[in-house]
């Protein structure tokens, strides 16, 4: 099972994610296995910032119009919206406007490549659907 953040051969890069409408579950696949470990959010036996992600059903419930919990007044994931949405700048390594302590993601790894990151950006603009 790749580590926290392993980010060699992700689902984007081997499905052909940047072509086409971008799925939830293209996207559940990518943290799969880039969010898996003890620690993390997949299969995790603490999950980081409350994120669960054991599934793809779990996953979304905690991510769609989800409170933020490092950035008050935030959501994780605002459909239609990535410059809202923390989980963007988590994974870009950014800040999120009025955010004291926006999360890096994956923690203590270097960022996801930019198709995999394009990919998750392309679903929250097409209104971030549990498809």
């Amino acid at each position: 099972m790749p580590s926290c953040g392993s980010s060699a051969g992700t689902p984007a890069a081997r499905s052909g994610a940047s072509t086409g409408t971008v799925t939830f579950k293209k996207v559940y696949a990518l943290f799969q296995s880039t969010c898996s470990g003890a620690t993390c959010h997949v299969n995790a036996t603490r999950a980081g910032d409350m994120l669960a992600m054991n599934d793809q059903a779990t996953a979304y419930m905690s991510l769609v119009n989800v409170d933020a919990v490092s950035c008050a007044g935030a959501k994780r994931v605002v459909p239609g919206d990535p410059a809202k949405s923390e989980l963007v700048h988590a994974l870009k390594h950014t800040s999120l406007s009025g955010c004291a302590r926006t999360p890096k993601m994956p923690d203590n790894q270097p960022m996801l490549n930019q198709t995999d990151i394009d990919m998750v950006v392309s679903w929250i603009k097409s209104g971030a659907k549990n498809e």
